[in-house]
């Protein structure tokens, strides 16, 4: 837990999803012992209660605490109550606990991250570059509000439709995460990406700090097996992700399937009087 949000250390460095980890929390402070099996230093392999082989563990740690407490999870018990054989790291006692408690064990460590992949408020964003080939097209929000083109040519924009578009970029959820391989990027159309979209602004990196310019790139790459999710992968993380290109849709049927057009003309402002 850190300044409030948690974050996950093993297997990456990443933010993780506040709501599963407080509900693993919670159960596990709420656990209840169902019954007493034994108490003087019996052999944990019985009951796969040991470190190797244990069904789920799970390591606490409270704030000033550099120890800790782990908790081991074993195998069902022979009873209809539906429970399963648990035990402290720290005693030799060996007791039973309701199953339930796995219920809400992630399947994969993956599963407890935070599956928003852009964690920017969409205000933040003061620059936004999309990029196809050699095809690119650049845009700044004003100083005094609204959007222009900066790149092929400098022209005003629709700023209503980019502000959907960067709501949606910045909205943008994960289905599921993946290990991609360094060497087989272009299998996911990740190198070169189908699209790259990158984003930029004076992000706040604390009360008292000074805004930091930071740049956000997403690169896009082909529809997975199920061809209805995207894959993707953010600049500099080894992990990737899909979703559905449909949740950057804006509403506007000029758009193709990859739903964040790369023309310049599609973001000219649309007012006669303003062209």
């Amino acid at each position: 837990l850190r300044n409030g949000a948690w974050m996950m250390q093993q297997p990456v460095a990443a933010p993780a999803d506040g709501h599963k980890v407080e509900q693993l929390v919670g159960a596990l402070a709420n656990l209840a012992i169902v019954d007493f099996v034994a108490d003087a230093q019996p052999d944990p392999l019985a009951y796969r209660l040991s470190v190797d082989d244990a069904a789920a563990q799970a390591a606490l740690w409270w704030e000033g605490d550099e120890i800790g407490l782990r908790v081991f999870f074993g195998k069902e018990t022979p009873a209809t109550n539906n429970t399963i054989y648990a035990r402290r790291g720290d005693g030799d006692s060996i007791y039973t606990v309701s199953r339930a408690i796995l219920d809400c064990w992630p399947s994969k460590p993956l599963d407890l991250r935070d599956h928003r992949i852009l964690r920017i408020d969409p205000q933040d964003v003061t620059t936004l570059r999309v990029k196809q080939g050699e095809m690119r097209t650049s845009l700044e929000r004003r100083r005094g509000g609204g959007w222009r083109i900066t790149e092929p040519t400098r022209s005003e924009a629709d700023t209503e439709f980019v502000s959907r578009l960067i709501n949606n970029i910045t909205g943008l959820t994960a289905v599921r995460f993946i290990e991609l391989g360094l060497t087989n990027m272009a299998a996911f159309g990740l190198q070169p990406p189908v699209v790259e979209i990158e984003l930029g602004g004076a992000i706040p990196t604390a009360s008292t700090a000074p805004a930091e310019t930071v740049k956000n790139t997403l690169f896009v790459g082909r529809f997975d097996e199920s061809g209805t999710n995207v894959y993707g992968m953010l600049a500099n993380d080894r992990l990737g992700f899909t979703f559905p290109p449909s949740s950057l849709r804006t509403g506007d049927a000029g758009s193709d399937w990859l739903v964040v057009p790369v023309n310049w003309l599609r973001y000219r402002e649309r007012t006669v009087l303003n062209v």
